[in-house]
């Protein structure tokens, strides 16, 4: 006698869905963000940031300045000269610093993340925009 709805069957029929409901509710698979330039654009100054997961204060007047020009100036990565940088999806790539690159993690009209690795350790940075560079102290 043959079953006419095998339980191996209804078990794929039940989660299958069930499992493509969760992708498509977590956004898929590491969908990345995808940053345009002029949304980077203005200066975005550092409010907290941590090297290799822990909180770092050394990092607490750091700056990046996105221009319309393609180029960033920034405390972080040298002296504050402008670096022209590329971008794709959501990696800001220069060359000097060699090879340098960026990744935004999270961005809206106020607020970024990003992440990057500099000389071997793990950085993130939480920035804030705003009109104008703090007077330094």
């Amino acid at each position: 006698m043959q079953k006419l709805f095998p339980i191996k069957r209804l078990k794929t029929i039940v989660v299958l869905p069930f499992i493509l409901l969760i992708f498509l509710l977590t956004g898929g698979c590491g969908n990345a963000l995808d940053v345009s330039s002029e949304a980077l654009e203005g200066i975005w100054v550092v409010q907290n940031a941590t090297r290799d997961n822990k909180p770092t204060t050394t990092l607490t007047k750091g700056y990046f300045s996105f221009g319309s020009d393609k180029k960033i100036r920034t405390n972080i990565l040298g002296s504050g000269d402008p670096i022209s940088y590329s971008l794709s999806k959501n990696s800001i790539s220069f060359s000097n610093p060699a090879n340098a690159q960026l990744k935004v993690v999270d961005l809206n009209d106020s607020t970024m993340v990003m992440e990057s690795k500099i000389k071997g350790k793990d950085f993130r940075f939480e920035l804030s925009k705003v009109d104008s560079l703090p007077n330094p102290e």
